[in-house]
């Protein structure tokens, strides 16, 4: 089977529909955004879904041999790093997706399970301290790189 690949730097566009299951009469869904990462965890687009569908566009250059496709809240972060994290840590849905499946429109559900955690996502920002006894004396020392899943 031939492999068809893209110039570098043409663009590409990918239909996204997210299903958000499960939404009662009395609640409104949750707003959405599509993200698309490559293989390294470069952010090649973002969009938001309006009525559950968009179109998301980017360039496909030497990069992705495969995309990785979130759809997720909307999260502002700048660092591309951050927002990975932020997304995976979320619970975002996700499909790694192939080239050749890029002209077909992906649909992903999204569970009330899920989206009602969206909701309550904060992040708290502090310094874990463990006490120690040096001495007869209890120091409060930082841990270094601690992070705490509640």
């Amino acid at each position: 089977m031939a492999r068809v690949r893209n110039a570098k730097g043409e663009a590409v566009q990918l239909h996204v529909d997210a299903q958000v299951l499960d939404v009662r009469q009395d609640e409104q869904p949750p707003p959405l955004s599509a993200y698309a990462f490559g293989s390294s965890g470069r952010l090649l687009g973002r969009a938001e879904l309006k009525d559950g569908s968009t179109p998301l566009s980017f360039e496909q250059g030497a990069e992705p041999d495969q995309i990785r496709l979130l759809v997720g809240p909307s999260i502002e972060h700048t660092n591309e790093g951050e927002l990975l994290s932020a997304l995976i840590r979320t619970g975002s849905a996700e499909r790694m997706l192939r080239p050749a499946d890029l002209a077909n429109r992906v649909a992903l559900p999204i569970d009330r399970a899920l989206w009602l955690c969206w909701w309550r996502f904060c992040t708290v920002r502090g310094t874990l301290l463990k006490r120690v006894v040096s001495g007869g004396v209890p120091i409060d020392l930082p841990v270094c790189d601690a992070e705490i899943e509640v």
